[in-house]
């Protein structure tokens, strides 16, 4: 096996997210979800009734992004906020019964992208890869952003 630099690791891996996101943004255009939007859902479904900046926190985004992210997706009926009953500056968001349609559509979107992506991998190499993907991820949240 040939030894690579990680300049040319790096090069491999901007590559395939690119052609990923490129294929990803094309799926997602047919179910009328736009990117960010499916994590989004996926954290709603899993908290309920999250504030805004726990939102944004577990997004890694910034508040006034995910604010955009959220009106645009309130306009299409993808999600409702309530107003905390204890604290009027905070309100909590949740998925509306076409919001959680649209989570599980594009769950199914990532599931076929990944069985795509994945194709051909043994268990071995998938659970390698994700051992390498969450070492990845740690290396640059210790880095700062």
């Amino acid at each position: 096996m040939p030894e690579y630099s990680s300049y040319r690791l790096y090069h491999h891996f901007l590559h395939c997210a690119k052609l990923h996101h490129k294929c990803a943004a094309g799926a997602f255009k047919r179910t009328g979800v736009y990117r960010g939007q499916p994590y989004l859902m996926h954290i709603l479904n899993e908290y309920p009734g999250i504030s805004l900046r726990t939102l944004a926190a577990r997004m890694e985004s910034e508040p006034a992004t995910i604010t955009r992210m959220v009106r645009r997706m309130e306009v299409h009926g993808l999600i409702r906020r309530e107003l905390d009953p204890e604290d009027s500056r905070v309100h909590h968001f949740y998925l509306t019964e076409r919001g959680q349609f649209k989570r599980r559509e594009t769950e199914e979107v990532h599931r076929e992208l990944g069985r795509r992506l994945f194709r051909g991998f043994s268990k071995d190499e998938k659970a390698f890869l994700e051992t390498a993907f969450a070492r990845m991820t740690e290396n640059i949240r210790k880095e700062g952003k």
